[in-house]
């Protein structure tokens, strides 16, 4: 048998541990043994069966096929902490916390088709405590009715061993974000005394401060020079700092590969007959679509055939090559350059790295990120960058794109929109609408006209959800539409009322039918289970009994953390409020206008500008006194300072989330003010 067929003939099953809870027996009736002459436990240690089960590291375990536990190794007594006449009387189930009839039901089968069994689990000891085994069961023969075997191995230090490794793992994880978002701060701060710079030199080069000499033009000419290059390794910095860390969005979709690698083709031309460079193209004439982002390879195709403009010398060939490889396109830059030492091959995709190369002191130097940043966003397409080169004959640089198929487009559509809500802890939504057959009058709908629904439906979502068109997705064969929203924010009621008021009476032909569906995916489970969980949970959208509109609050406070607890605290209050936020203050004066809440939460301290600036400008703006403000700090002077200014109310930090709950239903006069309670303003 091959090792992969030993593979497929092995069933894995993982038992999760309960601690609390109390372990009942099956009742499965005890076999009464009756010995008729020799058995193959009698006469322990004469046996080659009591020396082989002896002789073994695990523990071992026979039993009958009701899980009657009929002889055990002095391992197994040693793990376990029972003699040998105490676990006589235990059926298997009482030793694997979590096991059940149905799991012996499922070895019995496993057994009569000839297949292996490896639980993971923990086992119960006599004094009741526990320690994870692995178990390995199979087919013993002893009698003429057969037994089962398991084998107990006991993978505490292993699983001790995992835990640290995990931990390590996450400290590195936490170590090299952490130095991400440094690198990206400082770029960040570096940006704009770099634009000052190269402006003024500007000025003064071209004139306009006064007369500039040869001498002087030259000098300025290097610091404009030096100043376009920093500024390209900032953006550079900027660009890997947001792909690593997940905060640069990628859009997949379908793309004609042969059109943008003709686009490229044409870009590059220019600059490949400056240099007295051949830039060919090979492109089969009928090559599948890929799903890409358009944008994120045309950035790895300038980089690819930017560094062959660049190390190619005069009369050299560059060649844009695209092949296909079964369900994947496989795009070359070929060129016939300097090429690259095999020991300088491995470390070429590094960040910051810059090989020894010739130079003639007219070519500008690179950064050192293209091929890092490369790399990280072909990885990103599950596919592949690697190169092949030859010193003084030239190098062939190659990645490969998946071919478009719906099943990649759906999974990239769920994944992309995952990982980038992810790095901002923020909670991503799956609003899956379908489209039903209106009632017939005569002949019943064709597909053509629910598509046609379906495409009209769309602009009305996006209307009412506020959303982009690259967040929908569009299944027409089984008439569906799909949407990912902020789930931290648009609740499935806020969602279910936008729906009331947008598909109204006008949109009756369209809205007739719809069906909802609302879930929050997560990584635990592919996207296509996440599909089929929502199809069985649609329902007709709700028509709520009240035509009032829902309060809109406004949150703003620059921690993250504090933010979403507040979110989804007022969402589980069940006041189906209309929620937004931000951890800026320039952001929430933009909300402020353009949203009209009716409370705002405002964080006095925000990295961005003073809570209390953000407030000014909101009030100055109100046409009347109708937005109530509740305020939060931890400093008892910025409060008295805030409620002076006329604030409705306040919370110091920290603060419970129930009474921040509460204040802001009594702001939305949601609940009543108690009688004795003294009011917002009173100061302490």
């Amino acid at each position: 048998m091959s090792r992969d067929d030993s593979f497929a003939r092995t069933m894995r099953i993982a038992i999760p541990f309960e601690k609390s809870g109390t372990k009942k027996t099956p009742n499965i009736s005890r076999p009464v043994i009756k010995k008729k002459g020799t058995t193959p436990w009698d006469d322990a240690g004469t046996l080659p069966y009591q020396e082989l089960i002896q002789s073994l590291y695990d523990g071992v375990l026979i039993t009958t096929s009701t899980g009657q536990i009929m002889d055990v190794n002095d391992r197994a007594v040693d793990f376990l902490l029972y003699d040998k006449d105490e676990l006589s009387r235990l059926n298997i189930i009482d030793i694997v916390a979590g096991a059940s009839e149905a799991l012996l039901e499922t070895l019995r089968r496993n057994v009569e088709n000839r297949r292996y069994t490896l639980i993971e689990a923990y086992c119960i000891r006599k004094d009741r405590s526990t320690f994870p085994a692995e178990i390995a069961t199979n087919r013993l023969v002893l009698t003429q009715d057969g037994h089962l075997c398991f084998f107990v191995r006991d993978i505490t230090k292993r699983k001790r061993a995992e835990e640290e490794l995990m931990q390590t793992v996450s400290w590195l994880k936490e170590q090299d974000s952490s130095k991400s978002r440094f690198v990206s701060n400082v770029s960040h701060e570096l940006r704009t005394p770099l634009t000052i710079i190269n402006t003024f030199a500007s000025l003064v080069n071209d004139g306009v401060a006064g007369p500039v000499s040869e001498q002087q033009k030259e000098c300025l000419s290097t610091v404009l020079r030096n100043c376009d290059r920093l500024a390209e390794l900032i953006d550079n910095v900027l660009d890997l700092g947001r792909i690593e860390s997940g905060r640069e969005e990628f859009h997949r979709r379908r793309v004609n590969l042969a059109e943008l690698l003709n686009q490229c083709h044409h870009d590059f031309l220019p600059p490949c007959l400056l240099n007295h460079q051949q830039l060919n193209l090979e492109v089969p004439e009928t090559l599948p679509d890929v799903l890409c982002d358009r944008d994120k390879i045309s950035q790895v195709l300038t980089n690819l055939l930017g560094n062959a403009n660049k190390f190619t010398p005069e009369n050299g060939v560059i060649t844009l090559r695209a092949v296909q490889e079964n369900d994947a396109i496989r795009v070359d830059v070929e060129d016939t350059g300097i090429g690259i030492r095999p020991e300088d091959q491995g470390r070429l995709f590094e960040a910051f790295v810059q090989l020894a190369r010739p130079d003639d002191g007219s070519r500008v130097k690179g950064t050192g990120l293209g091929l890092a940043i490369c790399k990280h966003i072909i990885g990103i397409h599950e596919g592949m960058i690697q190169v092949e080169s030859v010193p003084e004959k030239g190098s062939r640089f190659y990645f490969t794109l998946p071919t478009y198929t719906e099943e990649k487009k759906f999974n990239a559509f769920i994944g992309d929109r995952l990982r980038y809500m992810e790095t901002r802890d923020r909670q991503l939504a799956m609003l899956v609408l379908q489209i039903g057959e209106l009632p017939a009058q005569g002949a019943s709908a064709t597909p053509k006209d629910t598509a046609g629904r379906l495409q009209r439906l769309q602009p009305l979502v996006m209307e009412a959800l506020d959303c982009a068109d690259e967040q929908m997705f569009r299944f027409e064969s089984n008439r569906t539409l799909i949407i990912l929203l902020d789930g931290t924010e648009l609740s499935r009621e806020v969602v279910a009322y936008r729906f009331q008021q947008s598909l109204s009476k006008q949109h009756s032909e369209i809205s007739a039918g719809v069906r909802m569906a609302y879930l929050e995916p997560t990584r635990e489970r592919p996207p296509r289970e996440w599909l089929a969980q929502a199809m069985t949970l649609l329902e007709p959208i709700p028509v709520s009994p009240s035509k009032t509109t829902p309060k809109r609050v406004l949150i703003v406070d620059d921690d993250a953390q504090i933010l979403n607890l507040m979110i989804r605290i007022l969402h589980e209050s069940g006041t189906g409020l209309d929620l937004k936020s931000t951890t800026s203050g320039y952001d929430a004066c933009i909300h402020f206008g353009e949203w009209n809440p009716d409370v705002v939460v405002l964080d006095l301290h925000l990295r961005d500008i003073d809570g209390k600036r953000v407030f000014e400008s909101m009030t100055k703006s109100l046409p009347s006194h109708d937005t109530k403000f509740l305020v939060v700090s931890g400093y008892h002077g910025d409060i008295d300072e805030m409620m002076k200014l006329g604030c409705d109310d306040y919370l110091y930090k920290p603060f419970d989330f129930e009474e921040f709950a509460m204040k802001v239903n009594r702001l939305l006069k949601l609940i009543a003010k108690p009688a004795a309670d003294s009011g917002a303003t009173e100061q302490t």
